[in-house]
């Protein structure tokens, strides 16, 4: 918390109003990473469908959903 405050210029009691925990504050920017992700994801897919290649985005699901 003290790198956190620091690097915001904002005290560790400013921190706390809003998150209780490191633990909190990761998961809180991990969600927005992975809402702006499927956002963006939508977005290509939806094009992707306008423009008709649906080949294209077949290949696309298959490459994201490959494991490991």
């Amino acid at each position: 918390m003290d790198d956190i405050s620091a690097e915001l210029h904002i005290s560790k009691k400013t921190i706390y109003q809003y998150f209780s925990t490191k633990e909190e504050i990761f998961y809180y920017v991990i969600k927005r990473i992975a809402r702006q992700y499927a956002r963006k994801m939508e977005s290509d897919l939806a094009s992707l469908l306008r423009r008709g290649e649906l080949a294209r985005l077949v290949q696309l699901i298959f490459v994201e959903a490959k494991p490991g």
